[in-house]
């Protein structure tokens, strides 16, 4: 497992290990994030074979698929926004800057 995993608290729940190829693109993701001052408080495994991040207590998610990355807002019930998802194609040379740019701004309206 590459170095950038050991600055974040994660497990992965009993046989439900994150396939390879998620766990590529989360650690390619961790190394952006933390490039950007953005690295995540804490991951889990997903529904197989998914990696999940996480900030702001939760508030903020990105699900790392083996193609895809979904970035999820779940605001709490007091908060007026909306749930919303944002799906990003991992196999875009964009995709990363993307989900960074979004992670961002998402997370700079909390």
């Amino acid at each position: 497992m590459d170095l950038v995993w050991e600055c974040i608290d994660w497990e992965w729940s009993g046989n439900q290990t994150p396939d390879d190829t998620a766990i590529k693109h989360a650690t390619e993701l961790l190394k952006a994030a933390k490039a950007a001052d953005l690295f995540p408080e804490s991951a889990a495994s997903g529904y197989y074979p998914t990696v999940r991040l996480f900030w702001r207590g939760g508030t903020v998610e990105v699900e790392v698929f083996q193609n895809s990355f979904e970035l999820y807002f779940l605001p709490c019930h007091e908060d007026k926004r909306s749930f919303s998802i944002t799906e990003f194609d991992a196999t875009s040379p964009d995709a990363l800057p993307r989900l960074i740019m979004q992670l961002t701004t998402t997370l700079s309206q909390l």
